[in-house]
């Protein structure tokens, strides 16, 4: 009796591991032969090809939303770099007129030799006039105020001062025309570049609302 029941139970439960197998290969999604064939459930099939399209299309407004995002950091850091640049031009062009202003404010009028590596040397310092001594130090000996002599030492020094000067006056001054329109340059480039940017970005921002408004 017992036997047999043994046998029933092993019948019963392979008569349902059967059915279980069944169901399974049953409920498999059809394939497209099968739809074309025998016409079964056709209209499941159409939904999942549904589904995999609204997938297909997530994943590519996603990658175009990176692709955007990456656009913008790089324009940023272009942006960044470009106003670096313009600070660094500007920093250059202010120690070079620093310079100028010195060079415009001191001038030697001449001097002569009293010994080994010794002189005595005439400076003019705006419109004061200083008689120094040039050896190991320089050390000042005295402020020249009389009028006389200051006239005397300008009129003997006038042309080769006035030529050294003009000389030196129009290399400076060549140089800074030169700079202001390698300036004036310069800002219409970035301002050209800007242009470049900002239109670059509104073509990549009506790009994808122009998509989104297509998949709605």
């Amino acid at each position: 009796m017992s036997k047999m029941f043994k046998h029933l139970a092993g019948l019963l439960i392979v008569i349902i591991l059967m059915n279980s197998f069944s169901t399974t290969v049953s409920a498999e999604d059809p394939s497209v032969n099968d739809c074309m064939e025998e016409g079964i459930n056709c209209e499941k099939l159409e939904t999942q090809d549904t589904n995999t399209e609204n997938k297909n299309t997530v994943l590519t407004d996603q990658e175009e939303e990176g692709s955007l995002i990456i656009e913008l950091i790089k324009m940023f850091f272009a942006l960044v770099l470009v106003l670096g640049l313009i600070y660094l031009l500007l920093k250059f062009l202010s120690k070079r007129n620093k310079l100028f202003n010195q060079v415009k404010a001191l001038e030697n009028l001449g001097g002569v030799s009293v010994g080994q590596n010794k002189s005595v040397q005439i400076v003019r310092v705006g419109n004061r006039f200083y008689l120094v001594g040039v050896g190991e130090n320089v050390e000042l000996l005295e402020e020249i105020t009389d009028q006389e002599v200051i006239d005397d030492l300008v009129s003997k020094n006038t042309s080769t001062s006035i030529k050294q000067v003009s000389g030196l006056s129009g290399f400076f001054n060549s140089i800074s025309n030169q700079d202001g329109k390698e300036k004036q340059d310069f800002n219409k480039l970035f301002s050209s570049e800007l242009e470049k940017l900002k239109a670059k970005r509104n073509h990549l921002l009506q790009q994808r609302k122009d998509k989104e408004d297509s998949h709605e």
